[in-house]
């Protein structure tokens, strides 16, 4: 078997998952999402033609709208021919999180009270109505860029859930939940790991199992961290990391998660192909 790495950037979860398949004999290719170029002259032609039987994405990369823009395009007319893991228009879900809060809306997954807006009359009254919000960046991971505010302003909106400065990751790989940690950074509402939150195992309960499951078919992801709050006895999702790390993950519960990635690439990506026999992600 030959599997195809594409990152922007070597981590050491990428180091994991390299050394897992190649403990079980798969050959791996590591390229740069940059490394890609479409050629059309009488067929669609990705370059370089590359002979694999499936290849991780980890994301486009940092560059400019059109550079993502033209390597996100490569990637589905890829995905056409090869499965792409997570998919491009999975990656595209979880990163734009109004389109993400709206698939998990849809969905019926209990989501905070979320406000899109450039309305500055319509956020103040949001805001007043529920006392504190946290704005987010409608684009964006690890917590950059979240913060809480207590008058209106134009974006995107929630509202702020009373969590203790804790909530819940989950990670999910096809239709299997690994496993469940705490995310805890007291007397803060930004719990990310790489902004130093610290992790402790969490029981992993039947609730937690389907939330995690609903939420990464409701965007369409295969690998996944899927982010949920306790307020009041209730459980919120937050969002859900088409690209998640898993260090501290791994260090809680003791589960090698690129060991079971790995398995998942050797079964041949089965939620892939059912994703793609259901038409969640449409055709170009």
């Amino acid at each position: 078997m030959r599997v195809a790495l594409v990152y922007s950037r070597r981590t050491w979860e990428i180091d994991e998952i390299e050394r897992e398949m190649q403990r079980r004999g798969v050959e791996i290719l590591s390229f740069r999402p940059s490394d890609f170029s479409l050629m059309i002259d009488d067929e669609l032609r990705v370059l370089p033609e590359i002979q694999v039987d499936a290849i991780y994405f980890r994301g486009p990369g940092k560059g400019s709208w059109e550079e993502i823009t033209a390597r996100m395009n490569i990637f589905k007319i890829l995905n056409m021919r090869i499965p792409v893991v997570n998919s491009p228009e999975s990656i595209e879900r979880c990163v734009d999180k109004m389109e993400a809060t709206i698939r998990l809306f849809s969905a019926g997954i209990p989501v905070p009270e979320t406000l899109i807006t450039e309305n500055d009359e319509i956020s103040e009254i949001f805001v007043r109505r529920i006392g504190r919000a946290i704005k987010k960046p409608l684009f964006g991971s690890r917590g950059e860029g979240v913060r809480i505010i207590e008058r209106g302003e134009k974006g995107y909106l929630q509202r702020f859930l009373e969590h203790g400065g804790r909530d819940i990751r989950t990670f999910v790989i096809g239709r299997k939940v690994l496993g469940a940690v705490y995310r805890i950074k007291e007397g803060s509402p930004i719990t990310n790991v790489a902004r130093g939150g610290r992790t402790e195992i969490c029981e992993l309960d039947d609730e937690l199992k389907e939330l995690s499951i609903l939420s990464a078919r409701a965007l369409g992801a295969e690998i996944c961290g899927v982010d949920i709050a306790e307020e009041g006895g209730r459980r919120y999702v937050l969002e859900v990391n088409s690209s998640p790390s898993w260090k501290g993950f791994q260090k809680a519960t003791q589960i090698n998660v690129a060991s079971e990635i790995a398995e998942y690439f050797l079964k041949g990506c089965p939620e892939h192909k059912e994703f793609m026999k259901r038409r969640i992600w449409g055709k170009m």
